[in-house]
């Protein structure tokens, strides 16, 4: 009898054991999991700070860039646990916050690039309607014409790699979706108008920068 006692005390013990090792895991996977849905949705606001109104582009840019900030430190906080109880958006949300954080980085960039164009070709324009026979006028002719073509191609470079970015977001949404509220991910018509501002946007600086090789070309 006092054995049976000892045989029932001790599978009591191990199913305590199981469901408290079982109450534990399920609480530290739902503690995993709403911290990794907390940094998507972050990621999220992050990239909506891209569709703001940028009545001041540098001031934007500095906001583009500290959202990029924070969503580098939560990429490496995600980075730093071990996700595989939940393996499917533990490497979803990888993927997202990695894309997010490099288009805003770009997106920043952008924002400077851009600013500092539209300047430049508007200094360039007064240089070659001014008086081209006062002393030093060619060779700082020349020296503004070439930073501007410098930063052109700098320019170029940054939104080809910020369209790319663009492109791969959709991809990196279907993997999360299905475990994702629609609210805490970008839409499609999001992604569509930041793409659409930004080949507004380049396609402007392009038509300014070809009108200017005309004006600037020797006759």
């Amino acid at each position: 009898m006092k054995t049976n006692h000892l045989i029932i005390g001790v599978i009591v013990l191990i199913v305590a054991g199981a469901l408290g090792y079982y109450a534990w895991d399920s609480h530290q996977t739902g503690k995993l999991r709403a911290a990794t849905l907390e940094k998507i949705a972050g990621a999220t606001l992050a990239l909506r700070t891209l569709l703001a109104p940028a009545a001041d582009p540098v001031a934007q840019s500095q906001a583009v860039a500290a959202a990029a900030e924070r969503v580098d430190r939560d990429l490496i906080a995600l980075r730093a646990v071990n996700t595989s109880r939940i393996l499917l958006l533990g490497a979803g949300a990888d993927t997202y916050l990695h894309a997010t954080r490099e288009l805003l980085k770009r997106q920043a960039a952008l924002l400077v690039l851009d600013s500092g164009l539209r300047h430049g070709i508007s200094a360039f324009r007064d240089l070659l309607g001014g008086n081209r026979s006062a002393p030093g006028w060619a060779s700082t002719a020349v020296q503004q014409k070439n930073r501007l073509e410098q930063d052109y191609r700098e320019y170029r470079s940054t939104l080809e790699a910020h369209a790319r970015i663009i492109d791969g977001l959709p991809d990196a949404i279907k993997a999360l979706a299905p475990q994702i509220p629609d609210k805490d991910l970008v839409t499609t018509n999001e992604i569509a108008g930041l793409r659409a501002a930004v080949a507004s946007s380049s396609a402007a600086i392009s038509a300014e920068m070809e009108a200017l090789r005309g004006i600037a070309a020797p006759r």
